[in-house]
């Protein structure tokens, strides 16, 4: 819109407002950091690598477990047999189930959050735009409770069934467990970064003065 501050003769200035959308930096970032995430809990909930288990009670038995899927290895004591992983079979251990339910729904509600903040960026209602800021932080805070409790529980719920087996076992969790825990702390630096500003404006105004030739 062009607003004249005289009438001019082809060498009066001219006043020309433009609105420019500048996406905040902040909400760029949340929204990066939630399709992140949703690639990494895809990437670690797959495979058999969330515990490492060892039965050292006569022959060395190796034994990789994951949500769903849980894998005998070769006899390490026996060089002359490959290490690729075989016997792999159904996880049926409930808490294993429960942990990846947890994972799954904590995809959804990230999956969810990332489109409504990119969602909000686009939109043109400034009310509109607090209302789903606001449910994006809520589902996030959802999320990295659950989290929390699926990473918790899992080492705990492992340690609980192998001290209750009588083989001689020893254990430690894999690296599908630990790129969970970076899910969380890039979830956690995500609802800091929304918390951190509240102004629901996407737009800035500049003023540019024109001299007509």
């Amino acid at each position: 819109m062009d607003y004249d501050d005289a009438d001019h003769d082809g060498s009066s200035p001219t006043t020309k407002l433009e609105v420019v959308t500048i996406y905040r930096p902040t909400r760029v970032v949340a929204a990066v950091c939630c399709f992140v995430v949703t690639l990494l809990m895809i990437i670690s909930i797959c495979p058999t690598d969330w515990v490492d288990t060892m039965e050292t009670a006569g022959s060395i038995v190796k034994q990789k477990e994951g949500l769903f899927r849980k894998c005998n290895a070769s006899n390490v004591a026996d060089k002359t047999l490959p290490r690729d992983l075989q016997g792999c079979s159904n996880q049926e251990k409930a808490f294993m189930k429960g942990v990846a339910a947890l994972i799954i729904i904590s995809w959804l509600l990230t999956l969810t959050a990332g489109s409504l903040i990119s969602y909000g960026m686009f939109s043109q209602l400034d009310e509109l735009k607090v209302i789903v800021y606001r449910v994006s932080m809520i589902l996030l805070s959802i999320t990295g409770v659950l989290l929390l409790i699926s990473l918790i529980i899992f080492p705990v719920m492992v340690s609980k069934a192998l001290n209750s087996s009588l083989r001689e076992t020893t254990w430690h969790v894999g690296w599908a467990y630990m790129l969970d825990w970076g899910s969380l702390v890039i979830v956690i630096f995500a609802i800091i970064l929304l918390a951190a500003d509240r102004n629901p404006d996407e737009t800035s105004v500049m003023e540019k003065v024109v001299r007509s030739q």
